[in-house]
């Protein structure tokens, strides 16, 4: 699973569609041993109860972010700027 190789790996930064976020808080974010610290959406708005789910279980803040293919992000949160959730 996504979970079982994040964790293998280490993973650090993770960045994802609202919907593998949505797919992960299904899963038990708690097994990680060493969630990453860097996370970022990007693609459309998350809803609260993600975010929320997420920051209690990993102690990190989503960051929503928006770009296109060819520019990466353009507009985002970036980190230590206060988070609209």
């Amino acid at each position: 699973t996504l979970m079982q190789v994040m964790d293998t790996h280490h993973v650090s930064t993770f960045c994802a569609p609202p919907t593998v976020w949505r797919m992960l808080i299904q899963a038990d974010l708690a097994r990680l041993t060493r969630p990453p610290r860097e996370l970022v959406g990007a693609g459309e708005p998350l809803n609260p109860e993600v975010i929320d789910r997420v920051r209690d279980a990993w102690g990190g803040t989503i960051r929503d972010g928006f770009g296109q293919t060819e520019m990466t992000a353009c507009i985002g949160n970036s980190p230590g700027q206060a988070v609209k959730v």
